[in-house]
């Protein structure tokens, strides 16, 4: 019982695992559809219903659980309500997956990849929720390239024969319990500020962005509380985290398309035909892992790798151009890959920094990915682009993007300032991960307002006060307000 309690509350490891699963069941299941499929349609329409329909389809589902859990807190951060979907997604995967009519495949894979929309949501914003800032790269790097390695090799036992057989489909199913089960493991995601949320009478507990849990205060009837999404932000910094948020996704849309564009390139390159894909797969594999620990070692490092990696594309198709052999470029490509793989979800995941209302962006960064994917698969299908002039794009978009990114570098470089008592905040908040509201009420303290003047100031309850200073004491590691208050004074 002492390993199984010690388990449960080691929640790196178990969302870790949580991720690892549930993208090995849903990973696995889409190659089985995608093989099932070129029994029935050529080459190009599976390719358009699996990278185009079904990536659509991804991005709707993740946007279905950013709207929902925003929309209806108190019942989609429920781990029970990831069951359910979990729950509703086998009899899917396996009618998809047992069905000898094409449109039927199409059809339940198309419900089937809905839900896995949903999950990757759930997985994302879990992870993100309950795995610290400095080790999500690490974690998500390392979970991705063990179910993606995974997939890989039951693609090719008994020659992919096993993918599509009925046997596959209990695998699959195990893999779906064991998810549940880790779900079942965990704990519900922490109660989010968001617009007209109903909070229950009962004691509910949350969590801080490093995953500790704390208890808010219970409240003596039900209460409606409207907050905006900027609502536990300074107004003054909520338009520089609009700002970077719309950077955000301007770097992972145009990285996204060079990654697309640039890899169809070279992998439609005579080249590759005799290319070795099972060591490539290796090579991914250590290129997330890699990603993840450059990434958590340092952002800006590791954004700096990921745009660099972007090059290689360019250069692979070069290489492989005239050569017969492609597997060195094809396993170098495959390294840098992982780069982009992670850096598009660890730069999103990284804004529960500035507040726990983003927390449910976490899986932002993919859904844009996947939207990408989803354009550029329906552009090829029906034009068709000389190689010249897609290296020629290619290159202005990458151009476009080196610039940008420059011009954003400059604008984070902190610029020197007085040690006022308002950077002496700043910095002290930065170096303890505090949010901007958790900032603004040690402020408070300091100043020593009471609980009552500080939520009368911010237009707050007290619970959600207590709630903002139990986080801020875990974070600070203090033992009361004194305490945190003194270690602010001390930090100059």
């Amino acid at each position: 019982m002492e390993k199984i309690k010690s388990f449960k509350n080691n929640k790196a490891i178990l969302y870790t695992l949580l991720v690892a699963f549930c993208f090995f069941y849903t990973g696995s299941a889409y190659m089985s559809q995608m093989y099932l499929l070129t029994d029935y349609y050529g080459d190009d329409v599976v390719d358009l219903i699996t990278s185009g329909l079904n990536y659509l389809l991804q991005a709707l589902g993740i946007t279905i659980f950013i709207i929902c859990i925003r929309k209806w807190p108190v019942a989609f951060r429920r781990k029970n309500t990831f069951i359910a979907t979990l729950i509703a997604g086998i009899p899917l995967m396996a009618i998809m997956l047992l069905s000898e009519s094409g449109p039927v495949i199409v059809i339940f894979g198309s419900l089937f990849n809905l839900l896995v929309g949903l999950y990757f949501g759930y997985y994302l914003t879990f992870l993100s929720a309950f795995v610290g800032v400095n080790d999500i790269g690490k974690s998500y790097g390392f979970s991705y390239a063990v179910a993606s390695v995974g997939t890989y090799f039951l693609t090719v036992i008994d020659g992919s024969e096993f993918l599509v057989s009925d046997s596959v489909v209990y695998v699959y199913i195990i893999f779906a319990v064991t998810t549940i089960m880790i779900v079942y493991c965990g704990e519900d995601l922490p109660i989010l500020p968001t617009d007209d949320i109903l909070i229950s009478t009962k004691k509910e507990q949350s969590i801080d962005s490093e995953g500790d849990s704390v208890n808010i205060i219970s409240e003596n009837e039900h209460k409606t509380v409207s907050v905006n999404i900027m609502s536990d932000i300074d107004p003054k910094h909520a338009s520089a985290i609009k700002k970077n948020f719309r950077w955000l996704v301007v770097f992972i849309l145009i990285m996204s398309f060079v990654s697309s564009i640039g890899s169809g390139l070279y992998l439609s390159l005579p080249g590759t035909s005799n290319a070795n894909f099972t060591l490539g797969r290796a090579f991914y594999a250590v290129g997330l892992i890699s990603a993840g620990f450059i990434i958590d070692r340092s952002r800006q490092l590791g954004e700096l790798i990921t745009l660099a990696s972007l090059t290689y594309p360019l250069i692979a198709t070069s290489i492989l151009y005239n050569s017969e052999n492609g597997t060195v470029a094809v396993c170098l490509s495959y390294l840098f890959i992982g780069f982009i793989a992670v850096y598009r979800v660890v730069s999103f995941t990284d804004l529960k920094k500035d507040s726990s209302c983003l927390l449910p962006f976490a899986a932002f960064g993919l859904m844009l990915s996947r939207l990408i994917d989803v354009a550029v698969t329906v552009i090829f299908f029906y034009v068709q682009i000389p190689l010249i002039a897609q290296l020629l794009v290619s290159t202005a978009i990458y151009s476009i993007l080196l610039v940008l990114f420059v011009y954003y570098m400059i604008g984070k470089t902190p610029k020197e300032q007085p040690l006022t008592e308002e950077n002496l905040l700043a910095d002290f908040s930065k170096k303890y991960n505090l949010t901007a509201r958790e900032s603004e009420i040690l402020s408070c303290i300091r100043d020593g307002l009471s609980d009552s003047e500080i939520a009368e100031k911010y237009f707050i309850s007290k619970s959600t006060v207590r709630f903002h200073i139990s986080n801020l004491l875990k974070k600070t590691d203090s033992g009361n307000r004194v305490d945190a208050v003194r270690k602010l004074q001390m930090h100059r």
